[in-house]
């Protein structure tokens, strides 16, 4: 969970562990009792989103791992063919611009050049050239599935990434309601240990939100260097 988040949460369970350890003291009063249930739900929900996170930031990582395998799998066939192709002007006149190296980062790039390479490479003029280099249509077909794979492995990142995004967003909610309900907690609270100055502080450091670490200002630059080889002046 980010930052703040964690906060809010690290205060949403100190609030827990002091209103258990001091329930005898509110057992008569059902709003305190129903509220504290509500936080701890709240907190609960917090505790399965962040395990759920880290699941599924997992699963973004294993998906961006496997998009990049795909990605250079192809792309290592696709640099093969063009290079065999480069070392044959004398086969090839007039279609010396074809199965040119692709130089785009982009995945669908790679995507649709591998089935436009196997697409040109099928065809009954080219075919015999690269079949007697050993590159045959079994080759081009397994480029077509390669070019598929990445295809499918972009889908599954995308999907992934959007879970892992989806869940960051789902802890807004709990937390704010979680942080309702201890400030409509606390007034309660501070009225009933108003003469316990030892309870009082306690509360106060259970359910304090601590801030975000301040950022140190850049140090400033080093003076500029000054020139060498020259002396003072002296009268």
């Amino acid at each position: 969970m980010e930052d703040r988040i964690r906060r809010l949460y690290e205060m949403f369970l100190r609030v827990l562990s002091f209103m258990n350890s001091n329930a005898a003291d509110f057992a008569g009063i059902p709003f305190v009792t129903d509220t504290v249930a509500a936080i701890q739900a709240e907190t609960d929900r917090l505790r399965d989103l962040g395990a759920a996170k880290i699941s599924k930031t997992a699963d973004s990582r294993s998906s961006t791992v496997a998009r990049g395998d795909a990605r250079d799998d192809l792309r290592d066939d696709l640099d093969y063919i063009s290079a065999v192709w480069r070392t044959m002007p004398d086969e090839t006149a007039g279609m010396e611009n074809k199965f040119r190296r692709v130089r785009s980062p982009n995945d669908q790039t790679l995507v649709a050049a591998a089935n436009s390479f196997a697409d040109e490479a099928l065809k009954p003029d080219i075919a015999p050239i690269f079949a007697s280099r050993g590159i045959d249509a079994d080759f081009f077909n397994a480029l077509r599935e390669k070019g598929a794979a990445l295809a499918r492995a972009i889908d599954v990142s995308a999907s992934k990434r959007g879970e892992r995004v989806g869940t960051n967003a789902a802890f807004t909610e709990p937390a704010r309601r979680a942080k309702r309900a201890v400030d409509k907690l606390s007034p309660i609270v501070k009225h009933k240990y108003r003469t316990n100055p030892q309870k009082l502080a306690e509360w106060t450091v259970a359910s304090h939100v601590e801030r975000a670490p301040r950022r140190r200002d850049p140090p400033p630059p080093p003076p500029p260097a000054q020139p060498t080889g020259t002396e003072p002046n002296e009268d």
